[in-house]
Protein backbone atom coordinates (compact mmCIF):
# COMPACT_ATOMS: atom_id res chain seq x y z
CA UNK A 1 0.00 0.00 0.00
CA UNK A 2 2.75 2.24 0.36
CA UNK A 3 3.17 3.07 -3.29
CA UNK A 4 -0.77 4.26 -3.53
CA UNK A 5 -0.50 8.15 -2.91
CA UNK A 6 -2.66 9.91 -0.51
CA UNK A 7 -3.83 13.55 -0.07
CA UNK A 8 -3.88 14.43 4.02
CA UNK A 9 -7.09 16.52 5.14
CA UNK A 10 -6.53 17.54 8.71
CA UNK A 11 -9.98 18.12 9.52
CA UNK A 12 -13.24 16.25 8.23
CA UNK A 13 -16.13 18.23 8.85
CA UNK A 14 -18.97 19.87 7.29
CA UNK A 15 -16.37 22.31 5.95
CA UNK A 16 -13.45 20.09 4.77
CA UNK A 17 -16.32 17.82 3.47
CA UNK A 18 -16.31 19.30 -0.07
CA UNK A 19 -13.18 19.35 -0.66
CA UNK A 20 -12.75 15.65 0.20
CA UNK A 21 -15.45 14.59 -2.17
CA UNK A 22 -14.16 16.53 -4.93
CA UNK A 23 -10.61 15.17 -4.64
CA UNK A 24 -12.22 11.47 -4.61
CA UNK A 25 -14.41 12.14 -7.47
CA UNK A 26 -10.89 13.00 -9.62
CA UNK A 27 -9.64 9.46 -8.42
CA UNK A 28 -7.37 11.10 -5.71
CA UNK A 29 -6.88 8.61 -2.77
CA UNK A 30 -7.80 10.56 0.68
CA UNK A 31 -7.03 10.20 4.15
CA UNK A 32 -9.26 12.35 6.79
CA UNK A 33 -7.98 13.01 10.11
CA UNK A 34 -10.73 14.39 13.12
CA UNK A 35 -11.33 14.41 16.43
CA UNK A 36 -14.86 13.54 16.12
CA UNK A 37 -15.63 9.83 15.23
CA UNK A 38 -18.93 10.60 13.29
CA UNK A 39 -17.08 13.29 11.29
CA UNK A 40 -19.39 13.75 7.95
CA UNK A 41 -16.26 13.68 5.97
CA UNK A 42 -14.91 10.53 7.35
CA UNK A 43 -18.02 8.81 5.15
CA UNK A 44 -15.86 9.95 2.05
CA UNK A 45 -12.42 9.00 2.86
CA UNK A 46 -10.55 6.41 2.14
CA UNK A 47 -8.53 6.18 5.39
CA UNK A 48 -9.60 7.59 8.45
CA UNK A 49 -7.93 8.77 11.48
CA UNK A 50 -9.94 9.54 14.44
CA UNK A 51 -7.48 11.71 16.54
CA UNK A 52 -8.09 14.98 18.27
CA UNK A 53 -5.06 16.58 16.24
CA UNK A 54 -5.88 20.07 18.25
CA UNK A 55 -4.97 18.33 21.42
CA UNK A 56 -2.29 15.90 20.25
CA UNK A 57 -0.09 17.27 17.18
CA UNK A 58 2.63 14.49 18.38
CA UNK A 59 0.11 11.49 17.86
CA UNK A 60 -0.90 12.72 14.62
CA UNK A 61 2.74 13.01 13.27
CA UNK A 62 3.24 9.45 14.77
CA UNK A 63 0.09 7.57 13.41
CA UNK A 64 1.49 8.84 9.41
CA UNK A 65 4.90 7.95 10.16
CA UNK A 66 3.67 4.59 11.60
CA UNK A 67 1.31 4.00 8.97
CA UNK A 68 4.29 4.97 6.25
CA UNK A 69 1.80 6.87 3.82
CA UNK A 70 2.38 7.93 0.71
CA UNK A 71 2.01 11.44 1.22
CA UNK A 72 1.63 13.50 -1.90
CA UNK A 73 -0.37 16.66 -0.29
CA UNK A 74 -1.94 17.89 3.15
CA UNK A 75 -4.61 20.47 3.25
CA UNK A 76 -6.40 22.56 6.39
CA UNK A 77 -8.98 25.15 5.76
CA UNK A 78 -11.11 26.62 7.63
CA UNK A 79 -9.15 25.01 10.92
CA UNK A 80 -6.16 27.68 12.09
CA UNK A 81 -4.81 24.43 14.12
CA UNK A 82 -4.84 22.23 11.20
CA UNK A 83 -3.17 24.85 9.28
CA UNK A 84 -0.04 25.27 11.20
CA UNK A 85 -0.09 21.34 11.54
CA UNK A 86 -0.26 21.34 7.67
CA UNK A 87 2.75 23.23 7.49
CA UNK A 88 5.00 21.18 9.63
CA UNK A 89 3.88 18.01 7.64
CA UNK A 90 4.70 19.96 4.39
CA UNK A 91 8.10 20.08 5.97
CA UNK A 92 8.53 16.56 7.36
CA UNK A 93 7.65 15.06 4.28
CA UNK A 94 9.24 17.18 1.95
CA UNK A 95 5.85 18.72 -0.25
CA UNK A 96 4.94 21.84 -1.66
CA UNK A 97 2.49 24.01 0.05
CA UNK A 98 3.04 27.25 2.23
CA UNK A 99 5.71 26.79 4.91
CA UNK A 100 5.54 26.87 8.67
CA UNK A 101 6.84 30.50 8.66
CA UNK A 102 4.33 31.70 5.98
CA UNK A 103 1.44 29.85 8.16
CA UNK A 104 2.06 31.34 11.10
CA UNK A 105 1.72 35.17 9.65
CA UNK A 106 -1.26 33.76 7.80
CA UNK A 107 -2.88 32.98 11.21
CA UNK A 108 -1.28 34.83 13.74
CA UNK A 109 -3.56 38.07 13.24
CA UNK A 110 -0.87 40.62 15.12
CA UNK A 111 1.92 39.18 12.29
CA UNK A 112 -0.49 39.28 9.57
CA UNK A 113 -1.86 42.92 9.99
CA UNK A 114 1.73 44.41 10.95
CA UNK A 115 2.80 42.82 7.50
CA UNK A 116 -0.04 44.12 5.80
CA UNK A 117 0.33 47.80 7.05
CA UNK A 118 4.20 47.94 6.45
CA UNK A 119 3.45 46.84 2.95
CA UNK A 120 0.35 49.38 2.98
CA UNK A 121 -2.13 46.82 2.19
CA UNK A 122 -5.74 47.32 3.20
CA UNK A 123 -6.68 46.23 6.56
CA UNK A 124 -9.01 47.01 9.57
CA UNK A 125 -7.41 49.52 12.25
CA UNK A 126 -5.62 47.56 14.66
CA UNK A 127 -3.78 47.47 17.75
CA UNK A 128 -2.01 44.56 19.75
CA UNK A 129 -3.39 44.75 23.29
CA UNK A 130 -1.19 42.79 25.75
CA UNK A 131 -3.28 43.77 29.08
CA UNK A 132 -7.19 43.24 29.24
CA UNK A 133 -7.14 45.16 32.51
CA UNK A 134 -9.67 48.16 31.76
CA UNK A 135 -9.58 51.27 33.29
CA UNK A 136 -13.05 52.24 33.55
CA UNK A 137 -12.92 55.70 34.00
CA UNK A 138 -11.24 56.38 31.11
CA UNK A 139 -14.44 54.69 28.77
Amino acid sequence: MRNEPYLLFLGAGRWQCHGIKCARELGIKTIAVDANPKAIGFDHSDKVINIDFYKNENRALSVLKKNNFNLRGVISYCNEKGMRLASKIRGIYGLSGIDEKITENMVNKYNQRKIWTKHNLPCPNWRLIKNLTLDIEKI
